[in-house]
């Protein structure tokens, strides 16, 4: 369960992504864990037919673990807070969920759409 403040923080990079790449799917924090079979995945698309995705997920922990190394990268040197081992950004790995919407399966043109839209939010 993440707090008010890593919540707050999710939802303000989820909505400007969403502005951004104007697209109105809902993107949630969910735990992965009690997924079965998904317990590692960052982010997951959800689609009835992998034609339509209708919804993504994003782990609670990597939300926790961005949020603080976020607070790193602002100063914050509290106990605890640790940058964060993963190298992919919570925008790394919405912005390849939403590829999902275009191009179901993994390879190039999902890794090059994916890409094109990381691009389209540094803009």
């Amino acid at each position: 369960m993440l707090t008010k403040q890593e919540q707050d923080y999710f939802n303000k990079i989820v909505e400007d992504i969403k502005n951004k790449l104007c697209i109105d799917i809902p993107i949630l924090s969910c735990n992965h864990e009690i997924l079965k079979g998904h317990e590692e995945a960052l982010g997951i698309a959800y689609s009835y037919d992998k034609a339509d995705v209708y919804q993504i997920t994003i782990d609670e922990y990597f939300i926790h673990e961005c949020y603080y190394d976020f607070l790193w990268n602002q100063g914050y040197r509290d106990r605890g807070i640790v940058p964060k081992v993963e190298i992919k950004s919570l925008e790394d790995v919405i912005c390849h969920e939403i590829a999902h919407i275009t191009y179901w399966n993994h390879g190039k043109k999902h890794r090059e759409l994916t890409d094109k839209l990381l691009i389209k939010l540094c803009a």
